[in-house]
């Protein structure tokens, strides 16, 4: 405890720097994987300039598949490889280029590395935030070492340390480390809006500087992961509400006295509404940038990604649908045969329920053909379109299916259980039974300090963090899901099971809303 109470931070970072660099040591190979294409994108960014893939015939194709903020960052470590980094004899081996170039996993595992220390020491800040109770002036010294919620707050951070997902993540070219972290650094800068937008010290440009700073956060975040601009929209929301119950609470105290509050009071009343304004803005213009420039390539404004549809369609196909009906508890869906049928779209139209039941290989039908055959202008865009459509079918179709994935989905998503093919090893059977015995011990702290906060989760410092885990639930509770997709929110639910930690509930975050009503 004493050890702890003179360096948290320190100890911290060494804890994280062992157990992720080991990781990312052990599983370094991984980094060699592109299982979601960031890494071809990129380096058709770093060569020629163009968020593009390279097609049939060498020709750079301008793509939405992916959201761009990643595939930046990696081109951008793909252009530092080449300039100032000498890569291992295995990286100099490129086939995408058709030649030699450097592109060093090293680097990508440095930033993958540094990404996760960066999370760790944002989560403690984060925890002595909103587990301190709202001072009416300033937030308390954060390094005195009687602070009732430095061990909590340490306790939620070394919870994002060893967290099973997180780890795995970390050492596979894919977005879940840098979304984490944008996530909780958004959680950090809304915690500091809500201490500036207590009334007594409200001051507009003091409000309007921390909203644009959570707003360029959030922003990067959905140029991460476009669906953070629902997170976004409820952030607006929230202080839109929050704005008019003040203003609301103001006029009832001016009616009960008979008397007007001055304008400077009122105006401090409506300071959450100017910053959901100054949100509003600050979000719109990282979806008008990023629309824009895809009404540009595409002669559409497409806002998030030309991926939707087949993450629709994964969650949402009649093989999955049987799943739902014969799956068995812990076993996980084998994809295989949906991936075989719709590879065959190209034989028939896979929006007809026939495709997905008739016998392969599929008899063809020469109308068909002869449209997808017909040279389109934006492929991708025709590839996007017809996955939604099938899984409108598909939900059509069965309806009751779509229920049953619907709370498979959500289910998948906040479940402590991996699941396993049938096929596992047993190593890997008592790995995911390791990993269950985590989340269920973690899942129950959570409850717990559910139950600590009750009504608390409502109040202004903690309810980004709900937010954060209401928008992945409504997302993923129609597109596809498993337990990877919950990263974002593990550092706000390390926080929520360590509220059982702190001594009392005074030494839970309470409200400035009931501080500093009129009275």
């Amino acid at each position: 405890m004493n050890l702890l109470a003179g360096r948290p931070i320190v100890i911290l970072i060494i804890i994280a720097a062992v157990l992720r660099g080991g990781a990312l040591w052990t599983a370094f190979g991984q980094l060699h994987d592109d299982p979601d294409a960031y890494d071809a994108i990129a380096r058709t960014l770093a060569t020629t300039g163009t968020f593009a893939v390279v097609a049939a015939g060498d020709d750079t194709v301008p793509t939405a598949y992916r959201p761009p903020l990643y595939p930046t960052i990696l081109a951008a470590i793909h252009r530092g490889t080449h300039r100032w980094i000498i890569a291992t004899q295995e990286d100099l081996q490129d086939p995408h280029f058709g030649g030699m170039k450097p592109v060093s996993r090293v680097a990508i595992a440095v930033l993958h590395g540094a990404m996760s220390l960066a999370t760790v020491v944002v989560t403690y800040f984060v925890a002595l935030r909103m587990l301190r109770p709202i001072a009416a002036v300033a937030v308390p010294n954060s390094q005195s070492s009687s602070d009732p919620v430095k061990l909590p707050a340490f306790f939620a951070a070394l919870l994002v340390v060893i967290d099973p997902i997180l780890i795995q993540s970390s050492v596979r070219v894919m977005t879940e480390t840098l979304a984490t972290l944008l996530a909780v650094v958004t959680l950090y800068c809304w915690c500091r809006l809500v201490d500036k937008l207590v009334p007594e010290v409200a001051k507009k440009q003091s409000i309007i500087t921390s909203t644009v700073s959570l707003g360029l956060v959030l922003g990067l975040a959905y140029l991460c992961r476009p669906t953070f601009i629902v997170w976004t929209a409820l952030l607006v929301g929230c202080l839109a509400l929050w704005s008019a119950w003040r203003f609301g609470a103001c006029l009832q105290w001016s009616r009960r006295h008979e008397t007007v509050k001055s304008v400077g009071d009122a105006g401090n009343r409506l300071s959450p509404a100017v910053a959901a304004i100054t949100l509003a803005i600050v979000a719109s213009l990282f979806v008008g940038g990023w629309t824009l420039r895809n009404q540009k390539h595409f002669g559409k404004p497409i806002w998030a990604t030309t991926h939707g549809g087949y993450t629709l369609l994964l969650g949402n196909n009649p093989s999955f649908f049987q799943y739902m009906r014969t799956g068995k508890t812990g076993i996980a869906w084998d994809p295989q045969p949906f991936f075989d049928r719709w590879g065959a779209r190209d034989q028939a139209d896979p929006r007809q329920i026939e495709f997905w039941e008739s016998e392969m290989p599929l008899p063809g039908d020469a109308v068909w053909q002869a449209s997808v055959l017909e040279p389109q202008v934006h492929r991708e865009l025709f590839e996007d379109r017809l996955a939604y459509e099938t899984a409108k079918m598909a939900i059509a179709n069965d309806f009751e299916g779509f229920a049953l994935a619907t709370l498979w989905r959500v289910g998948r998503l906040l479940s402590p259980m991996p699941q396993v093919f049938e096929s596992a090893s047993i190593g890997k059977r008592i790995g995911a039974a390791v990993v269950t015995i985590y989340y269920s011990v973690t899942i129950a702290l959570m409850i717990w300090g559910m139950f600590r906060l009750s009504r608390k989760l409502l109040q202004p410092q903690w309810i980004a963090a709900v937010m954060l885990v209401f928008s992945l639930v409504a997302v993923h509770a129609f597109y596809w899901s498993n337990m990877r997709m919950r990263a974002p929110a593990i550092p706000a639910l390390a926080v929520l099971a360590a509220v059982p930690l702190c001594k009392n509930n005074r030494n839970v975050a309470s409200t400035p809303l009931t501080e500093n009503q009129p009275q």
